[in-house]
């Protein structure tokens, strides 16, 4: 962990002349916060050509969706689950609800295995690390999420300790590793979604049809549609940004579209004394800067949680 110290100070003044102590002051604002705790702090060169944009900072998981995607939002006390599948994990060919299975045990490794009846899984679409999941008609012993350790031509492997043997047909549920992960953040903004849910919140439980988080304060709702933007996830994200360039530059924040953030410095090309300067303070997943000047841009963004 590091400590962050932020002082500014802010004078404007009628006075006819430069001056630390002037008469006729119109703001006189300071503060200084110190030894605030702070961690993960980058140090960014920025350099950019004329009409260049690049894309300095993300911390998003790659996800695929579109307006045609149909969400739902259910809620079990404070758990609340997203249903559909938007690219959170890759769904295997596993077979459907009239796939037979037959569950055995050794220690606490687990063998589920294709009995032939029913639709076939294709087993060389799994790979070991794969997510499985097992719900309803499966006994309560066998249910839950689990990891792939083995595949083989009709059965995959995983571990669990108080699994118990059956036959049963039934869904399997198995899914890639990623790239959506426990613990990574669900960014909804869209005004598709009723207000209490959209917000921030910590991912528990991810397979390739929903993901859960907590959010108390959820309510039901189903066959959304028209999502387009304001569905994000990403491992983390910034708090403190502070971005000092010798140009004008136009920075995009947590995937907004337009340019309507622009940062010129009161000088051209005079970054030791007189920058254009950007601070914030507030979340930040994000961050492209364009440079729409026929000059190069040098500068330096200073990120930290």
């Amino acid at each position: 962990m590091a400590l962050l110290n932020i002082n500014l100070n802010a004078l404007s003044y009628n006075d006819s002349s430069r001056s630390a102590n002037p008469k006729m002051k119109t703001l006189d604002y300071s503060i200084s916060m110190m030894g605030m705790p702070t961690a993960n702090i980058k140090n960014i060169p920025i350099s950019l050509m004329p009409n260049e944009s690049i894309n300095v900072v993300s911390t998003l998981r790659t996800l695929s969706y579109t307006g045609g995607n149909v969400f739902a939002i259910s809620k079990n006390q404070s758990t609340a689950r997203l249903t559909g599948s938007f690219g959170q994990r890759t769904g295997r060919s596993d077979g459907d609800a009239t796939t037979q299975w037959t569950i055995s045990k050794n220690q606490d490794l687990v063998t589920i295995t294709f009995t032939g009846t029913g639709t076939a899984p294709t087993f060389g679409s799994m790979v070991a690390g794969d997510g499985i999941t097992l719900d309803t008609p499966f006994s309560a012993l066998n249910r839950g999420d689990f990891i792939v350790v083995k595949v083989g031509a009709s059965y995959v492997q995983y571990v669990n300790p108080i699994a118990a043997g059956e036959t049963i047909v039934g869904q399997v549920d198995v899914y890639s590793s990623g790239p959506v992960q426990k613990g990574d953040t669900l960014d909804l903004t869209s005004t598709q979604f009723a207000f209490p849910n959209n917000g921030q919140f910590s991912i528990s439980r991810i397979t390739d049809s929903f993901i859960e988080f907590s959010n108390p304060n959820a309510v039901p709702e189903t066959g959304i549609t028209g999502v387009t933007s304001g569905l994000n996830i990403y491992k983390d994200s910034y708090k403190w940004l502070f971005l000092i360039i010798d140009n004008k530059v136009y920075v995009k924040l947590n995937g907004n579209t337009d340019a309507s953030c622009e940062v010129e410095p009161p000088v051209l090309q005079d970054l030791e004394n007189n920058p254009g300067m950007m601070l914030k303070r507030g979340r930040v997943f994000q961050i492209d800067i364009s440079n729409p000047t026929s000059y190069n841009v040098i500068g330096q963004l200073f990120l930290a949680e």
